[in-house]
């Protein structure tokens, strides 16, 4: 037997650091398996009896889910005479609902919107966009409207909360109390319940008596401080891989630029699988000090990707304005991304994403190279052919 060639010792390295990701060599099939594109339709006498997930398509309820309904990078829709026995989610989309929802309705990038005689059996949130409840709709718990207005012509059995402006129109109904940030537009003949309140962002009082106590305090105090040191530790942990695993770092490039979504699926699939897989270990009779083992190094890992996923989008951005440069891709993508994170929803969003996107395209490398079907397409620089060299 062959002795191993030194790009089979970095991958042996590479996976060791990517612990448990190599038990993920089948992702590449499952990936390409994953529903990349077609929209979601239920018909009007279709019964689907358990959950409906799309991955990057829209979803129409006409009919009857009797389970959850998700959207990861589309829109829902249930329609009129349509009902989701479970919660409605949108992860980068919109909900709309003229039908019943059994659960909660949910976008977190995105806004929610009943209209007609639409029911939302739980409550009714939206992230970065506008909870709309018009009249003859019915959300029988609360609503919140992170980034947008809160209007409601409709009733709303619970609270009313918005990080904009509150809007009631004259036939709305509020069984709770109503929380504004900027304003508030009451029309006659709007009912509310509880008590309507005005929350300024830009109120600071020390002391549990003005309303901040310590915790308020610590939060403003040492969270940029926090925020930093993590950018520079990302830094350092970037430079590192960078300089130790060049050809790595290269090939996971190739790979996310090549297929974008198949990566971000893989991703999706070794965030689920590799705890799923630590939760079976548990279940041997050594399982539960592997388990903790491989969790922190699953932990680890999906740090590493992290930071590779910022370096592909500084890497992205860079391309774009025709600079070729990995150590200032590496410091762009970090900062930036990190600069995002303290958007409220939306950078949590962009954070998973970028997550997927550096955890699906290390887990295609290093399948591709435990196969020992990698290095194809990454030059390496030849030898210099110097005396000196020589």
């Amino acid at each position: 037997m062959a002795p191993p060639t030194p790009d089979a010792r970095t991958s042996r390295a590479i996976v060791l650091v990517c612990s448990l990701v190599v038990a993920l060599a089948l992702l590449p099939g499952a990936a390409a398996a994953a529903p990349q594109d077609a929209d979601r339709v239920v018909g009007p006498n279709e019964t689907v009896g358990g959950d409906l997930t799309a991955m990057t398509g829209d979803v129409l309820v006409r009919g009857t889910v009797e389970g959850d309904v998700t959207a990861v990078a589309g829109s829902v829709e249930v329609a009129d005479g349509g009902r989701v026995d479970g919660d409605v989610t949108a992860a980068s989309g919109s909900v709309t609902v003229a039908g019943s929802v059994g659960g909660d309705a949910t976008a977190a990038s995105g806004s929610v919107e009943l209209t007609g005689d639409a029911r939302v059996e739980g409550s009714a949130s939206a992230g970065s966009g506008s909870v709309t409840v018009a009249e003859g709709a019915t959300v029988e718990e609360d609503i919140s409207a992170g980034g947008g207005d809160a209007e409601v012509a409709g009733t709303v059995d619970g609270d009313v909360a918005s990080g904009q402006s509150v809007v009631l129109g004259s036939t709305a109904t509020v069984g709770g109390d109503v929380t504004y940030h900027e304003s508030l537009d009451r029309e006659d003949g709007a009912a509310v319940a509880g008590t309507v309140t005005e929350k300024s962002s830009s109120e600071w009082h020390v002391g549990g008596q003005f309303g901040v106590g310590p915790d308020e305090v610590f939060d403003a105090v040492f969270s940029p401080l926090l925020a930093v040191y993590w950018t520079l530790l990302s830094l350092l942990v970037g430079a590192v891989l960078l300089a130790l695993f060049p050809e790595f770092s290269a090939e996971l490039v190739e790979t996310a630029t090549d297929d974008p979504a198949r990566t971000g699926a893989a991703g999706l699939a070794a965030l689920f699988a590799v705890p799923v897989l630590l939760v079976a270990v548990t279940l041997t009779i050594v399982g539960i000090p592997l388990a903790l083992a491989g969790g922190a190094l699953f932990w680890l890992a999906a740090w590493a990707a992290l930071v590779y996923g910022e370096y592909l989008v500084g890497r992205y951005a860079l391309t774009a304005a025709d600079v070729e440069n990995r150590w200032a891709a590496l410091v762009a993508g970090v900062v930036g991304v990190e600069a995002v994170g303290f958007v409220p929803y939306v950078g949590g969003l962009v954070t998973f994403v970028v997550l997927l996107l550096g955890l699906g395209a290390g887990a295609l490398v290093v399948a591709a190279r435990w196969r020992g079907d990698g290095d194809d397409g990454v030059e390496t620089p030849p030898p210099d052919p110097s005396p000196r060299a020589a």
